[in-house]
């Protein structure tokens, strides 16, 4: 009869083994908890449904707004897209549209309320900056000069929005529509040399050409100077 061994007198090779004892614990696991892994199951799906349904209605959502949107000629379809189409992106843009409708008939605060509220609502928006240069359009209206140039050195010194050009080129332009012609000149050499590839950079340099033609004609007079007094020759 064969000694007995370390395992009690079994054989090693009758041992259940690591996997098998995994695999053997692992189907009781499961099989305790087989209800509740139905339920997560069951709750995981719903949840997937219905974040898909939510996708399908935002983009039916937004696809109905746009074609108001593109239909919208007046301040009262423009305010109706505002008001029932909250929260999609074609409400950010019927705002823009609806402020600058109210800018060009002269309506200040309305259109100054519409832009900040772009500005609060929709500041990872791209047409944040849009809202900001028409804010500094509207102090300028109003005659606040120091306040629209804060606006517009705001949106200027983020090169990397689209409005910054046009914005740099708003503070040159009223610079010079105040009489401040050095200071005008400098802003559009600025506008030049930082916004090579914008249009804004040919009307910068259009403009500054004009500019320096007026300066070259207030320029006051150099006086001559005094010729030295001519000695007499001598006989």
């Amino acid at each position: 009869m064969p000694p007995p061994t370390q395992f009690g007198g079994r054989r090693p090779d009758l041992l259940p083994n690591e996997q098998e004892v995994s695999y053997e614990n692992t189907l009781e696991w499961l099989d305790r908890r087989k209800n509740w892994l139905i339920g997560l199951f069951g709750a995981a799906l719903l949840a997937i449904v219905g974040v898909v349904t939510w996708r399908i209605q935002t983009a039916k959502g937004e696809a109905a707004a746009a074609a108001a949107y593109a239909n919208a000629r007046s301040i009262e379809s423009l305010q109706n897209l505002v008001q029932h189409h909250a929260g999609t992106r074609v409400a950010v843009f019927a705002a823009m549209a609806l402020a600058d409708l109210f800018f060009q008939q002269g309506e200040w605060d309305k259109a100054a309320a519409l832009y900040q509220e772009v500005l609060r609502d929709h500041v990872a928006s791209p047409l944040a900056p849009a809202a900001a240069l028409g804010l500094g359009a509207v102090e300028e209206a109003r005659g606040n000069k120091e306040e629209a140039l804060r606006w517009y050195r705001g949106v200027a010194s983020n090169a990397g929005t689209y409005a910054a050009p046009q914005a740099a080129c708003a503070v040159a332009s009223l610079l010079e529509r105040g009489g401040q012609l050095l200071e005008a000149r400098q802003a559009y050499e600025d506008v030049a040399a930082r916004f090579p590839a914008s249009a804004s950079r040919v009307e910068a340099l259009s403009r500054l050409e004009r500019l320096k033609v007026l300066l070259r004609k207030s320029a006051p007079p150099t006086s001559p100077s005094p010729s030295s007094p001519t000695v007499p020759s001598k006989k």
